[in-house]
Formats: C-alpha cells, sequence, structure tokens
C-alpha cells in the first residue's frame, strides 16, 4: 500500500469516527442503536408502548402471552415483535401462531388497530439480530387453534 493510499484510508476512517461522534450527539444512542440492530425503519420511527408487558383476554376464547415489544406505527397500528434464540435467521409457523395470539389478544384489549403482520427479532450465535416480518393468521384461524388446544386439553 502506497503512502497515498494510507493517508486516504486514516482520512476516511478519521471522517467515519467524526461523522459518528457528532451524529450520536445531534441524534442520540437510540438511532446508533437502531442502526446496530438492524432494526427495520418502521420499527425505527415507531413509539415502543409495550416491553414484555403480560396481556390476556377472554374474548372470544381465553389468551394470554408476553409480547417482547409492541410498537405504534407511523399509522397509527400496533406491530408485535418477539425475539427468538437461533441457530439460524428462519422463522417458524409456532412463531407466526404466537404472533397472531398476541394480535388477537392486543385487538381486543387495546383501541388501536393491529397491523397485519410482526416481526420476529432473531439473534444467531455472534451475529447482530435480524428481523423478519411475519404476516399474520386471522382471528378465526387464531380462535379455531385454541379451541382446539382446549379441547384437546379436556379429554385428557
Amino acid at each position: 500500500m502506497g503512502p497515498e493510499l494510507f493517508t486516504l484510508f486514516l482520512m476516511l476512517a478519521l471522517g467515519v469516527t467524526l461523522i459518528d461522534a457528532i451524529s450520536r450527539r445531534v441524534f442520540g444512542k437510540r438511532v446508533h442503536w437502531t442502526a446496530r440492530e438492524r432494526m427495520p425503519r418502521e420499527l425505527q420511527l415507531s413509539q415502543l408502548v409495550m416491553s414484555e408487558s403480560p396481556i390476556r383476554t377472554q374474548t372470544p376464547v381465553a389468551l394470554h402471552g408476553t409480547p417482547d415489544q409492541v410498537f405504534l406505527n407511523h399509522k397509527g397500528m400496533l406491530v408485535p415483535v418477539d425475539t427468538k434464540l437461533r441457530r439460524d435467521a428462519r422463522t417458524t409457523s409456532a412463531d407466526r401462531l404466537q404472533l397472531s395470539v398476541y394480535a388477537t389478544i392486543l385487538a381486543h384489549t387495546r383501541p388501536e388497530p393491529v397491523a397485519g403482520y410482526g416481526y420476529v427479532r432473531i439473534i444467531t450465535a455472534g451475529n447482530r439480530p435480524r428481523y423478519r416480518k411475519v404476516w399474520l393468521l386471522p382471528e378465526g384461524k387464531v380462535i379455531a387453534k385454541q379451541r382446539a388446544i382446549q379441547q384437546a386439553a379436556a379429554r385428557t
């Protein structure tokens, strides 16, 4: 590497450091955390309204859970988020059901509408979190699954 190239790299590194320091003062630590988190822009701009708060409803069926976070997005809709530790960054049908249960509870306990999707925040070994958008099940399917679980439990 020649001296000109080294000087260029050094100036770039100093420039990035300076921009980082200035933006931390101007925008605060939250912006940097959300960037490191790779949080979707929608959630970065949303308001956190719930964090690890137990929720429950008896209507239309008995449901309960504890979403990791619930955000109120710019459209005024609630968006549930659940964190998973995984070997790889894939979502499962169980993730979809879990977020759908949270959405059903929120729809019956909160005045704000609930988005038709949520996010699974997946942390894999040695990697930064990844957010995967998951389309939620319709409320009717959540209710049917819960009734099937209740009937199976009653038989045992």
